[in-house]
């Protein structure tokens, strides 16, 4: 049983980091996501119990907790590793920059993009010391369409007024 809680731990945390990583690019809510992490634990929970060694099968809530805290993380993880790394279809787009702060002390820029675009998309919109321009323009981003059909947004650059 304690290697069981061992697993089922190492489990949450490869799969909590591969969300973490994959998730920020790919251009699906944290909601969404969080959906997906749902439907891998059900799934995971109705598979029959001759799949699992007997621990899972005499006691339902070690099953329960493996399916919420140790496979879901890890699949869901891996599926957003797969969509972001057999990403295929690449194309680039450029959206005006309407407002932005620069935080000096930080070395940060936020920005604010036209008709809301990467809204929830927090990470997306924000650039690092060596990415600031004066004075931004637009935004240049790559897309990619991912292995599963859901957009991949990589390289951002700030494209600087003239």
């Amino acid at each position: 049983m304690e290697h069981t809680i061992q697993l089922m731990t190492t489990l949450f945390f490869i799969g909590l980091i591969l969300t973490g990583i994959f998730g920020t690019p790919t251009l699906l809510s944290w909601w969404q996501i969080s959906r997906i992490y749902i439907a891998c634990a059900v799934l995971f929970f109705f598979f029959p119990n001759r799949w699992f060694p007997i621990v899972f099968t005499t006691h339902k809530e070690l099953k329960i907790l493996m399916s919420l805290c140790g496979v879901a993380p890890l699949i869901t993880g891996i599926l957003l590793m797969l969509n972001f790394t057999l990403a295929g279809n690449v194309h680039t787009e450029k959206f005006r920059v309407l407002n932005y702060k620069t935080y000096y002390n930080e070395g940060l820029m936020i920005i604010e993009l036209e008709n809301k675009q990467f809204q929830s998309h927090h990470e997306l919109r924000k650039f690092s010391d060596e990415e600031i321009v004066i004075d931004p323009d637009s935004v240049r981003y790559t897309i990619k369409t991912g292995l599963f059909g859901v957009k991949v947004a990589t390289d951002g650059h700030l494209i600087e007024k003239k």
